[in-house]
């Protein structure tokens, strides 16, 4: 599933809810036509890199003349002359943007005034990937290895003329689609299929602006013992209520459980609107089928048949309902109180502090570290779409297995508020459940559920289609039985017609959210019968018009532009595909068998077991901050085995696990996908390391597709749309930001914890709609009056904080202990002294881990404890690996006071026990996937507690080096989403001899 991010107007704003917006034409008519004008021409902007680099070489002959800067009035002629923008450009390690003053000045009507300019990026890699020897026709047309050009449509939202699709529409679903669009477009607050009462009405229209005030105490604790006992049952809060009535004086005057419900509805606004549904979930009756009594798909009756009929045709009761949260109040209570208006505040500062330092910096940052970063906010922003009193969210929607015997029992849509700082916004009591659709079925119409909370669908194929790519790159795939498949390389003696097009260049892939899609979408919409529908939809990837389209432009990034990657899936996708490639178990076509493949190596069902086992023993070493620990896969691959395991198996576990297994030239393939794929994965990506990762992904899908699909077209279904997905991964960073900000994550832990506060398995899609709808009030209230909710627990007792997020924790030596051995000489080296310490077990970091000792973990039975005492830390700004002994606070010298007595100060430190730096060889041998080192037994250092960084998990491994030797030692595993490790060794490929300037990867 995809989540997609679109912004709406300010929480005080009429428009905001559902069906309330009612849009009206924005984008001035020179850009739609030059727009038009471009598409028309089918220009691609291919000309801008070259004048970017004109320009530049330009600038540096007038610098080298002593000509000052580069004239002007030449770059306008030039830009003029070539039809280009002036181009934004990725030099090196930076991004270069130009900025204007529209979100500070407010959005602006641009109707009958001149665009602010937008520069057009020209991303290229500041370092070629070394490639490997293949075949001579492998690539035809093989380019730079650069990132893709940012095309000036891309910068710009692509413009769909709902009129002229509408005059074309043929075809019952199409009409029904566009008939779905028109009503949002028409929609407003007294819709009745809003079904908003009067009171209702009137909080959307006058939204209170004074803080909510609750100073009763009987009532204040009435809702806190609600909120402590959320997820209790009822009878539990009613025995509190008559307990404390019976013991204080005034409590008799606490609310009961229904009474407090009620308020807290009352207060927050926050209510659950029911729509009639189709039991066999095909359709909802809302929009355009809220009048019909029958399915319009399946013809089941709406309502009750029997009941109807008893009451004489007088009582309708629906067969089946589903529930919307409407979004508006629930964004209203996030202003109500000051304290967490500013939280709310961070999205702003954030795009005024960008704006700013890009402005100091001549338009240039080297870092994405959130949403904000990416080319897509950006430009909304300088076009005045999004202003500072705007709300920016995500919409995010996926099945939910309710039981384990079955696929999705119901499917959920969540908002996720961009506005909050990203250490907030995926948190629980921020996330905002949207909507409940009851199974038992896979909805058939989703507009007609979505349209009621302003959600959309794309309206595209399946991952089969001829255009089958998500995020709608225009990439043709090749047809294989009645699938398509995304390979780039043509096979041999193919001449499926339509298929058949020449090799397309992995280093000059379509750009995503294609400027076709308006003139595919008019020609599928056209279609004057199903035959045509159907060949239309295979050629142009898409099946209706998106419910999106019915929203005013500036108030969304747009159709396909909001379509992000999902790296949580790709993940899980990515792994299924390459084990039924290496266990042998994927569909195979004769002549082709899994016995000529020699890659399919655990097809010997002993090194398989082997294999599993080995994966369930490395994951003792994985720290408890790693959540959920792989399973052994060979046991538990087909019995629920999870993303997350699947992740820390085949991105964490799988390159050191899968040394000399599997053949060389294989395993040098997966490494490359690993060391891409955990680059992107990180929070903050620095643009050098976007490079290394696109550089990575580029060259594994060309080598994936030469070594197991070789052209045969009786593989291509090897090539799978997460191969090619693979390949969008960092262009989609430039435009969105890191893509763990808009993964499916988010709406896994909401599935999760929904599902486990279900108390009645009898009823499962009632009791979970009532769930997210008391989790919305409680999280509104909270909001509204903070001061209800408990306060942050206090450190722990004997604690101490260190400042600057560090806290060290207890265990601690009751009395002063004398050091021993390395430990000793090391202490006595650090101040000259011998001393005596006492001993700290535990240090929470900044990032939430808690790194651990072996002076404590020693102490417990192996197979209890998840190893979390080894820890990454940076001494003299360089990366290294240790083992953490304990922790301790020594006192050193701090100057001398005024008296001339010498003055002391607590340091925390740690003692380590420190490894090995990384075996060089296999280190670049893997692109860097793994890091393999030795414990350095007496080397034994006392570190600031502050240079640790992560925990990390060291592995026990017996590798045979690239150098020959075998020797036991420990690689490194660390959680996916932190900063990795980088330990200054070009991983692009082996360097060439005589190669001085080789690429460093020095990461931080």
């Amino acid at each position: 599933m995809q989540s997609d991010t679109a912004h709406l107007s300010t929480p005080g704003d009429p428009g905001l809810v559902g069906p309330a917006t009612k849009p009206v034409a924005t984008i001035s008519d020179r850009r739609r036509a030059a727009h038009r004008e471009l598409v028309k021409q089918g220009t691609l902007h291919q000309d801008n890199v070259r004048t970017g680099r004109r320009k530049r070489a330009r600038v540096e002959q007038d610098e080298a003349a002593g000509g000052g800067s580069h004239n002007a009035q030449s770059e306008a002629e030039e830009n003029e002359a070539t039809g280009s923008t002036s181009a934004t450009q990725l030099e090196g390690d930076e991004l270069e943007f130009d900025i204007d003053d529209n979100y500070f000045n407010g959005r602006q009507d641009s109707r009958d005034e001149p665009e602010p300019p937008i520069r057009q990026p020209d991303l290229r890699l500041s370092h070629t990937p070394p490639r490997p020897p293949s075949p001579p026709d492998a690539v035809r047309n093989e380019g730079s290895g650069n990132l893709p050009q940012q095309n000036l449509d891309q910068l710009t939202q692509i413009i769909v003329d709902i009129d002229a699709i509408e005059r074309f529409a043929v075809l019952p679903k199409q009409k029904d689609a566009i008939a779905f669009i028109r009503a949002l477009q028409h929609a407003s607050l007294d819709d009745p299929c809003a079904k908003l009462n009067d009171a209702a009405l009137h909080r959307l229209r006058v939204p209170l602006q004074e803080p909510l005030k609750i100073e009763d105490p009987a009532l204040r604790h009435a809702i806190t013992t609600y909120f402590a006992l959320e997820h209790s049952a009822n009878e539990a809060y009613e025995r509190i209520r008559k307990s404390a009535a019976r013991c204080f004086e005034g409590a008799a005057d606490v609310p009961s459980h229904a009474r407090i419900e009620r308020l807290i509805a009352e207060y927050t606004g926050v209510e659950s609107i029911e729509h009639d549904m189709c039991p066999e979930s095909c359709v909802a009756f809302t929009g355009p089928f809220a009048e019909l009594e029958h399915c319009p798909i399946c013809g089941t009756e709406r309502y009750d048949p029997i009941k109807l009929r008893a009451s004489g045709g007088r009582t309708y009761v629906a067969r089946q309902k589903f529930i919307t949260i409407p979004l508006g109040t629930q964004l209203q209570a996030l202003w109500r109180d000051p304290e967490h208006a500013q939280k709310m505040s961070y999205l702003s500062d954030k795009t005024e502090h960008l704006m700013n330092e890009l402005r100091t910096n001549g338009g240039v940052f080297n870092e994405i570290d959130d949403f904000v970063m990416g080319t897509d906010y950006i430009h909304a922003v300088q076009r005045g779409d999004i202003t500072k009193d705007d709300v920016v969210l995500m919409i995010s929607m996926d099945g939910a297995q309710l039981y384990e015997s079955k696929q999705s029992d119901c499917w959920i849509y969540i908002w996720i508020v961009m506005n909050h700082a990203p250490g907030d916004r995926y948190k629980k009591k921020y996330v905002l459940p949207g909507g409940f659709i009851p199974g038992p079925n896979k909805p058939k119409n989703v507009d007609s559920f979505l349209f009621p909370g302003l959600v959309y669908f794309d309206g595209m194929v399946g991952h089969s289609g001829r255009n089958g790519c998500r995020l709608y790159c225009g990439l043709i795939g090749r047809r294989k039985g009645t699938h398509y498949y995304p390979a780039l390389l043509i096979p041999n003696d193919y001449r499926i017609p339509g298929s058949n097009h020449p090799d397309v260049s992995v280093y000059d892939l379509p750009n995503a959210a294609s400027v076709e899609y308006p003139a595919n979408l008019q020609k599928l919409v056209a279609a004057p019968n199903r035959t045509q529908y159907h060949r239309l939809r295979t050629e142009t990837g898409l099946t209706k018009p998106s419910l999106l389209l019915g929203l005013l432009p500036r108030y969304t990034l747009g159709i396909p532009h909001c379509l992000t990657p999902d790296i949580m899936h790709l993940a899980q996708l990515l792994a299924d595909l390459l084990l039924s490639l290496w266990r042998g178990i994927i569909d195979y076509t004769t002549p082709d068998h899994p016995s000529t493949w020699e890659w399919a190596v655990f097809r010997d069902a002993n090194l398989w077991q082997a294999h599993g086992q080995s994966v369930a023993d490395a994951a003792q070493h994985l720290p408890s901050s790693f959540d959920r620990k792989p399973r052994n896969p060979a046991q538990k691959i087909n019995t629920g085995y999870k993303t997350w395991e699947f992740q820390m198996y085949i991105f964490g576990l799988g390159p050191a696990l899968l040394y000399n297994i599997i053949p060389r030239q294989y395993w040098l393939n997966y490494c490359r996908l690993v060391r891409g794929f955990r680059l992107i994965c990180q929070h903050s990506i620095s643009i050098q390391e976007l490079q290394a990762a696109h550089a990575c992904f580029i060259q594994w899908e060309i080598d994936f597709e030469i070594l197991y699909y070789q052209r045969r077209a009786e593989r291509l279904h090897f090539i799978r749309p997460c191969v090619h997905q693979v390949t969008h991964l960092a262009t989609e960073t430039l435009q969105k930001g890191p893509p763990i900000c808009y993964s499916q994550w988010t709406m896994e832990r909401t599935i999760g914890n929904l599902g486990q506060e279900i108390r009645q398995p009898s009823n499962p899609y009632a009791n979970l709609s009532r769930e997210g709808v008391q989790r919305c009030q409680v999280n509104a209230l909270k909001a509204m009056v903070p001061d209800l909710v408990e306060p942050k627990q206090d450190l722990p007792q004997g604690a101490v904080d260190l400042g600057d997020g560090y806290t060290l924790l207890r265990k601690r030596d009751p009395y002063d202990v004398r050091p021993e051995g390395g430990a000793a000489q090391a202490i006595q080296e650090y101040l000259g002294a011998d001393v005596k310490i006492r001993r700290w077990a535990r240090l929470h970091l900044p990032n939430g881990q808690t790194a651990r000792t072996v002076w404590r973990e020693t102490q417990k039975p192996a197979e209890k404890v998840r190893i979390s005492r080894n820890v990454k830390l940076v001494l003299d700004g360089e990366i290294r690996l240790a083992e953490v002994l304990y922790f301790t606070r020594l006192a050193v010298a701090d100057g001398y006071g005024e008296d001339g007595e010498q003055n002391f100060r607590w340091q925390a430190v740690a003692l380590v026990s420190m490894y090995s730096h990384p075996d060089r060889d296999l280190l670049e041998l893997s692109f860097h996937a793994v890091s393999s080192c030795k414990p350095v037994e007496d080397d034994i250092r006392v570190v600031d507690a502050k240079s640790i960084t992560d925990v990390i998990g060291m592995v026990p491994h017996r590798p045979e080096l690239p150098s020959g030797v075998t020797e036991d030692r420990y690689f490194l595993v660390e959680k996916p989403g932190l900063d990795i490790a980088t330990f200054g060794v070009t991983y692009e490929g082996p360097a060439e001899a005589g190669d001085d300037d080789e690429a460093q990867d020095n990461g931080d």
